[in-house]
């Protein structure tokens, strides 16, 4: 029972931990909503860097109504712009109760360092960019192979389908995996706010 119990343990601390590939290490989240943006974040180009669990801020007025808060996640976006972010479900982002704790977080965190607070939720992905950026992440870890490279450099079109991409890479004695890494990586540019499928046209460019 000790043995089996251990086990689950590791299970749970490894389901609450994700590799980004953006930072290059491990994070920590809190929950659901943390772990399906975080990963959408991996496949947001306007998104160059960020940290989950960035770190803590104490509040040490004696009458505050909180004394340690911790974002979600700090962002760097592609412009330049660095701030924070807490991250709540729809539902939960409605309630006065957020909106009274974020105030008061966005305000002290201003008041003492001159950067911003923002509250997003899951609302800011499309259903069809999480669902894509959910079965194309392990895909985002591996590189795209230069035989693959070779392969496009070769299409003399300007736009390809998903399903002749997968066609060419079989043709080309490629692993099948060679065509979601590419699109993972979006090597052939497509619109990740709709679904992945054969029809996909994906823009070939140098």
């Amino acid at each position: 029972m000790k043995a089996k119990s251990a086990n689950s343990t590791h299970k749970n601390k490894l389901q609450d931990h994700m590799y980004s590939i953006k930072a290059g290490r491990f994070f920590k989240l809190d929950g659901p909503v943390e772990k399906k943006m975080s990963i959408a974040f991996e496949f947001d180009d306007d998104i160059v860097l960020y940290k989950a669990q960035p770190r803590s801020f104490f509040n040490t007025a004696e009458d505050a109504s909180w004394h340690r808060y911790t974002p979600d996640w700090a962002v760097r976006t592609r412009n330049g712009e660095a701030f924070y972010v807490e991250g709540k479900d729809e539902k939960s982002a409605t309630y006065v109760t957020t909106q009274n704790e974020y105030l008061q977080h966005k305000t002290f965190i201003w008041s003492k360092h001159e950067t911003k607070l923002e509250l997003w939720t899951p609302a800011r992905y499309s259903e069809a960019r999480y669902n894509n950026a959910q079965c194309l992440y392990s895909y985002l870890r591996q590189p795209v192979s230069e035989a693959a490279k070779a392969m496009l450099n070769k299409i003399d079109s300007k736009q390809i389908s998903f399903a002749e991409l997968k066609e060419r890479v079989i043709r080309n004695n490629l692993d099948l995996s060679q065509a979601f890494i590419v699109a993972a990586h979006q090597t052939c540019r497509w619109n990740m706010e709709t679904p992945l499928t054969n029809n996909t046209l994906m823009e070939i460019y140098s």
